[in-house]
């Protein structure tokens, strides 16, 4: 815990708002049922928005379960 006057020194280097995101972003094919997960980070601290960092996480299986029997009807 911080007093008030190692706050006021440690204010300066604090910040509220952030310029890395991360998302995973999950491709599903119906009725295959092959899939793709990706992770990416992305960088906007510069000019122009870039990806910093790519992986490919498919091999770490599905973040979730899904119902294919449910998929498959929607056609």
């Amino acid at each position: 815990m911080l007093d008030a006057e190692a706050f006021k020194q440690a204010g300066p280097f604090l910040t509220a708002r952030s310029y890395q995101y991360s998302a995973r972003c999950i491709g599903f094919g119906v009725p295959c049922g092959r899939y793709r997960v990706l992770e990416a980070v992305l960088d906007l601290s510069g000019g122009v928005p870039r990806v910093a960092y790519l992986r490919d996480m498919t091999r770490l299986g599905l973040p979730f379960s899904l119902d294919t029997d449910l998929l498959g009807s929607k056609r």
